[in-house]
């Protein structure tokens, strides 16, 4: 009995493994999928509030080596795209997610490597990747970013590359 027991929770553990792996991702033409969080200044945020503004997710950890290389080119798209207007008459904004197993340190990272803009969100969750958030996004590893257009539809998942790009044709 406790063999069929443990067998069947092992089935059901795979089963949702391969779930949030392979089936609940947030694809080219979907409409984003809507939240609500605390930024880290004690402010609300909701996502449908981004009407009108091109809204790149960006999910990272402070304990993350890639997150921590690529903040430096984060902070340059910033900079090159938060006072460009674009068709439409629309803006840019980052938003950025933090997955952590504490949220003791992020805010000192958060001012050592510059992220300057002000919406921070930080998500706690004993399994990092096992947050809620995250696995409404699909989010597999980190960091990833997600470039939402100005209607709330996804554009994708992109490299800081990739956003660069898309922006650089939406300009005025």
């Amino acid at each position: 009995m406790l063999k069929n027991i443990i067998l069947v929770i092992i089935l059901l553990t795979i089963a949702l493994g391969f779930y949030f792996l392979f089936f609940n991702k947030v694809n080219k033409g979907d409409k984003a999928p809507n939240f609500e969080a605390q930024l880290i200044d004690g402010s609300s945020f909701n996502l449908k509030n981004q009407k009108g503004t091109y809204t790149v997710l960006s999910f990272w950890g402070s304990w993350c080596p890639p997150c921590i290389k690529e903040a430096p080119d984060l902070v340059a798209l910033n900079k090159k795209y938060e006072n460009v207007q674009f068709k439409n008459n629309t803006l840019f904004e980052i938003v950025s997610i933090a997955i952590e197993k504490s949220s003791k340190h992020t805010p000192q990272l958060i001012k050592k490597y510059n992220l300057y803009w002000p919406k921070h969100i930080v998500k706690t969750s004993a399994i990092v990747l096992k947050d809620p958030l995250s696995l409404k996004y699909g989010v597999t590893n980190l960091p990833s970013k997600f470039l939402i257009d100005p209607n709330g539809i996804m554009i994708g998942k992109m490299t800081i590359d990739e956003i660069d790009a898309y922006l650089e044709k939406e300009k005025i």
